[in-house]
């Protein structure tokens, strides 16, 4: 299995490198960060230059999250719209190989990236003479796991329904979606005066509020570890965070997986 699943994640990495649709949403990201870091370079004070360490790492973390979940995304995609993916387990090769692959690829870009943003600020940091904050390599890690958790969620969805269905469901699906609903319907509920009104709003409140607890989330415990990503500093007692995020990355990856794989074994490969 070990020499098949690194068979496979040199295939990916592969397929990244001459993919031309990956290449032109990569650049197209470079880009819009570029235009948005270069006017800030022009600032010289202390202050300013810790923002702009901000502003690269704020961006730099979508960029990566978005661009990591699309490798993964697209390349299920390729396979099984291609019919490729048929070939490929008739080698023989596992469909829960071919999917663990497909998922250490995108981590492995990850990682990488990540690594790179890591490395730029603490350069940046050197060079202007700023103190380095170990809140860096907190968000450098915790960006791999929310990578994790973005490429499982749409890579589940893209055997299912089509790409850009799945990251549609992404962008308007999500918790905080249900968070309003939640508390349009507290409203609702508050200023009921029929009884019927009332256990009409409490019943569809509670089952927003189930949704909302189901749905993963992208940024686990986001108002525990916002201090760390406003000013970059971290104190040791943090990475307990660091390590219930982890935590439940591993649980939702896992589910994830099985889905994925209980998904295209019932896929029509004809």
């Amino acid at each position: 299995m070990a020499k098949q699943l690194w068979a496979n994640i040199r295939t990916n990495l592969k397929f990244y490198r001459r993919n031309k649709l990956l290449l032109l949403i990569g650049l197209f990201f470079l880009f819009i960060w570029g235009v948005s870091a270069v006017p800030a370079l022009f600032y010289i004070s202390n202050r300013q230059k810790f923002e702009i360490i901000q502003m690269i790492l704020d961006q730099s973390g979508w960029f990566i999250n978005f661009f990591v979940a699309a490798l993964g995304v697209l390349t299920l995609f390729h396979h099984l719209s291609s019919r490729s993916y048929k070939m490929v387990v008739t080698k023989p090769c596992a469909p829960e190989t071919w999917l663990l692959a497909n998922f250490l690829s995108a981590m492995l870009v990850s990682a990488l990236l990540n690594l790179a943003v890591l490395v730029l600020s603490a350069v940046l940091f050197a060079v202007w003479s700023i103190p380095f904050q170990w809140g860096v390599a907190y968000i450098a890690l915790d960006g791999i796991l929310r990578s994790a958790i973005l490429s499982s969620i749409l890579s589940y969805l893209t055997i299912l329904v089509h790409p850009f269905i799945a990251v549609l469901a992404v962008l308007v699906i999500n918790e905080y979606m249900f968070y309003q609903l939640i508390v349009l319907v507290s409203a609702g509920l508050k200023n009921a005066t029929l009884w019927s009104r009332k256990v009409f709003f409490a019943v569809v409140k509670y089952g927003f509020y189930v949704l909302y607890l189901l749905v993963p989330t992208l940024f686990p415990l986001a108002l525990k570890t916002q201090k760390i990503y406003s000013g970059l500093k971290m104190r040791p007692s943090d990475l307990k965070y660091l390590g219930t995020t982890f935590a439940y990355t591993l649980v939702i990856c896992a589910l994830l997986y099985f889905l994925s794989d209980y998904s295209l074994k019932k896929k029509r490969l004809i």
